[in-house]
């Protein structure tokens, strides 16, 4: 609600009966913590899935091929266990043949744990290219979109 109010969202209702029904429905008691990990124990666990996705590649586009970086003696050992971790899950496999592509592999260290991610430098637009088209905007956000990339 506070949302609409905001105009942060808009409520799109094919009929003024639908839209009747909804404002006339009495709010649902909320569920305790325990029912909620009851009912939806599938949200809760493992990594999920959205559904397959398909990367396209477009034929105009040059691949690029970036040199490995060097991954710091001291995080070595967790690095290799945190890769054959994401291999076990399915996270991650071995190539078998050379790509044409290849992104760099950073190592985020982490109180207690490292993260693995990949420099997409040639994917993603400098700040510079992005302010200009930018500069009648209003509203920004900010969101962690930690594991998302998996």
């Amino acid at each position: 609600m506070t949302c609409e109010k905001l105009q942060l969202i808009r409520l799109n209702v094919s009929d003024s009966e639908s839209l009747h029904q909804m404002s006339e429905s009495p709010m649902q008691n909320p569920l305790s913590r325990e029912e909620l990990l009851s009912k939806y124990h599938e949200v809760f666990s493992g990594l999920g899935h959205i559904g397959d996705a398909k990367i396209v590649v477009y034929k105009t586009v040059t691949p690029v091929q970036h040199s490995p970086r060097r991954v710091p003696v001291a995080l070595q050992k967790d690095a290799k266990k945190k890769i054959l971790k994401l291999e076990e899950k399915g996270i991650m496999k071995e190539a078998g043949e050379p790509s044409e592509w290849i992104s760099s592999m950073v190592i985020v260290s982490k109180p207690q744990k490292i993260r693995i991610c990949l420099d997409p430098k040639d994917l993603m637009p400098t700040l510079e290219d992005l302010l200009p088209a930018r500069s009648k905007a209003r509203i920004f956000s900010f969101f962690d979109a930690k594991d998302g990339f998996y």
